[in-house]
């Protein structure tokens, strides 16, 4: 017997909103709001400042009820900025100017006495997601083991069994290309890929 897979996936993608004004004196400050993306402010983000070219922390911040934060007092300078949901991982980390790791970020360039404000408006986590049924009932299967890998290279990164509602999901994987999957513990059904495919090397990728 065939299990059928339905499959959601979020695509996770990433923007970030900057604009500076530049003042007198040499006290520099970086500030912004971290909001949902076409939503509200976001409490609890991790803010993290680099100081740049070196990468070193310079400081650490988490957002207030409003998405706020803010770094005063920085030396003239280039620095790079991270939002990070360190917390629940609801969000898609990023850096400034909408860069997915350190080395691809924006430079913010401050001095004499700079008040930059950088805003960063977060996408949330992508999921991967669906129901394990029956190929020829459409009831649910509950106890099925489903098994992520990321390629190339053919990883495991996480394994779940299904609820009593045949449901399963693997929140924020992260960007990159998946395979799943699915196996029954006790052998009554026939173990098979995504998409309906009875081996890895045909599996559908999940992007």
């Amino acid at each position: 017997m065939a299990l059928w897979l339905v499959a959601v996936v979020v695509a996770a993608a990433a923007g970030v909103v900057p604009s500076g004004v530049a003042g007198a004196g040499s006290n520099n400050t970086i500030s912004g709001t971290v909001s949902a993306e076409g939503g509200g402010p976001l409490v609890g983000i991790d803010v993290r400042l680099y100081a740049w070219p070196s990468g070193s922390v310079v400081g650490v911040r988490t957002s207030d009820v409003s998405g706020g934060y803010s770094f005063a007092g920085l030396a003239d300078g280039a620095y790079r900025v991270k939002f990070s949901d360190q917390v629940a991982g609801a969000w898609v980390t990023e850096f400034h100017a909408g860069a997915s790791s350190l080395a691809t970020a924006s430079d913010v360039v401050v001095s004499g006495g700079a008040a930059t404000v950088i805003d960063a408006a977060l996408t949330p986590a992508g999921s991967i997601s669906g129901v394990v049924t029956d190929h020829d009932t459409g009831l649910p299967l509950a106890g099925m083991q489903v098994r992520l890998f990321r390629e190339p290279g053919r990883v495991v990164v996480a394994q779940r069994f299904t609820a009593a509602d045949g449901s399963y999901a693997f929140a924020n994987p992260g960007s990159g290309t998946y395979r799943v999957r699915f196996l029954d513990p006790g052998a009554t059904y026939l173990t098979e890929f995504w998409d309906d495919k009875p081996y890895y090397s045909q599996a559908g990728d999940l992007v």
